[in-house]
C-alpha cells in the first residue's frame, strides 16, 4: 500500500480500543490488553484464515490529485466499475472469503465500533502467558475489519473501497516485480457489464484518444461503451 504505517495504524487503533475500554470497565489484572502488547499475538491472528489480497476503488472518479497520483499525472482514464456489480460478486459462489467494504478515516468511528465490540466480547477471552482462548472466530474477523477499512485521515480524499479477499491456496497466487519488490497477486475477473463508464485524464488529447478508445472498444466487444466515455471537466496541464 501507499501507506506503509497502514497495518501498524491499525494495530494501533486495536490495542488502544482495549486499553480504553479495560480503563473505563476499572479492569487491573489479567488485562487482554498485556498479552497482545506482550506477545504481538494480534499480528499473526490477521493472517489466520488466509493470505490477504485487495483492490482499490475510489469514489473520486475526477478529482485532481487523484489524476496526479494515480493517473499518471493527468494522462490516464478512470475505469467506472458498477458497484453494485462489485456487491454481488462478493456474494458470489466463487467469491469465497471475499468482501466489499468502504474505507473508514475517522479515527473516532474506528474507536468507537471497537469499544462495541469490547463490551459484547471482552469476557469471552482467557489467556496465559503464551496462548490465547477465543470461543469463536469473531476476533480474527475484527483484526482483520479493522486492518483493511483503517485508514489515516491524510487520506481522506481518496474516499477508498476495497474488494478484499483471503486466499488460502497458494497455487492460486501469480507473481510480479514492481517497484523492487517481488509481489503476489491474485486473478479475479469481472464481466464486461460491470465497466460502466471511462473517464478521459485531463491531459490527454481528448479528441484523437476518443476516436482511437471508439475502435479499441469495439473490438473487445465493449460496444456498450462507446457513448460512455467522459471527458475530464478539470482544467490542468503538466509542467
Amino acid at each position: 500500500m501507499n501507506d506503509p504505517k497502514e497495518i501498524e495504524y491499525s494495530f494501533k487503533l486495536f490495542i488502544d480500543s482495549l486499553e480504553f475500554f479495560e480503563e473505563e470497565t476499572n479492569i487491573k489484572e489479567n488485562k487482554l490488553s498485556f498479552f497482545f502488547l506482550e506477545t504481538n499475538f494480534h499480528n499473526g491472528l490477521f493472517e489466520m484464515t488466509g493470505f490477504p489480497f485487495l483492490i482499490s476503488f475510489s469514489e473520486s472518479f475526477d478529482d485532481l490529485s487523484m489524476w496526479r497520483f494515480y493517473g499518471k499525472n493527468g494522462d490516464g482514464v478512470s475505469i467506472g466499475i458498477d458497484r453494485e456489480y462489485l456487491i454481488e460478486f462478493s456474494k458470489g459462489k466463487e467469491s469465497q472469503n471475499t468482501n466489499l467494504i468502504k474505507c473508514i478515516y475517522n479515527e473516532k468511528e474506528l474507536l468507537n465500533e471497537l469499544k462495541i465490540f469490547w463490551h459484547k466480547n471482552y469476557s469471552s477471552f482467557k489467556t496465559n502467558k503464551k496462548s490465547l482462548e477465543m470461543d469463536d472466530f469473531s476476533l480474527i474477523f475484527l483484526i482483520q475489519k479493522i486492518a483493511f477499512i483503517a485508514k489515516q485521515n491524510s487520506y481522506l480524499p481518496e474516499k477508498e473501497w476495497r474488494l478484499c479477499k483471503s486466499e488460502v491456496n497458494k497455487k492460486n497466487m501469480n507473481f510480479t516485480f514492481k517497484n523492487n519488490v517481488f509481489l503476489p497477486y491474485i486473478k479475479l475477473e469481472f464481466d464486461r457489464e460491470a465497466v460502466k463508464e471511462i473517464v478521459l485524464g485531463p491531459c490527454l488529447n481528448n479528441e484523437l484518444t476518443k476516436k482511437s478508445m471508439d475502435i479499441f472498444l469495439e473490438n473487445n466487444n465493449f460496444n456498450n461503451l462507446k457513448n460512455n466515455i467522459i471527458k475530464s471537466k478539470i482544467s490542468y496541464r503538466q509542467i
